[in-house]
C-alpha cells in the first residue's frame, strides 16, 4: 500500500510494533466475529431443538440437547447465550411437571 516492501517496513522497530499489533487487533476481531456466529447458530439450533423436543413430548435436557444437534455439552455450555437458554428450558420444564402433579 505504501510502495515499500514488507521486508523493508520490518527493518524499523516501530513501524515492526505497529504491524504486529494491527495484525493482532485484526486476528482479534475475526476470533469474536467467529464466536459470535457460532454462538448465534447455536442458538438457533438449541431453540429448534428445544421446540421438536417438547412437541414430540420428550424431555428437554442438556444430553438430548446436544445429541440432536450433534453438540457436547461442554460446548453447548462455552457459549453463554446457549447456556443461558437450555437453563431456562429445563427449569420451565421443572416448573410445568411440578404444576401437572398437583
Amino acid at each position: 500500500m505504501v510502495g515499500v516492501a514488507r521486508a523493508t517496513l520490518l527493518r524499523y522497530p516501530e513501524v515492526r510494533t505497529l504491524m504486529t499489533q494491527a495484525a493482532n487487533e485484526d486476528k482479534q476481531q475475526r476470533q469474536e466475529h467467529r464466536f459470535q456466529a457460532r454462538e448465534e447458530e447455536l442458538t438457533q439450533q438449541v431453540v429448534d431443538t428445544i421446540q421438536h423436543l417438547r412437541d414430540a413430548g420428550k424431555q428437554v435436557s442438556v444430553k438430548a440437547v446436544g445429541r440432536s444437534i450433534h453438540a457436547s455439552t461442554v460446548c453447548l455450555f462455552y457459549y453463554a447465550k446457549v447456556s443461558a437458554l437450555l437453563e431456562s428450558a429445563i427449569m420451565a420444564q421443572r416448573s410445568d411437571n411440578k404444576v401437572a402433579q398437583n
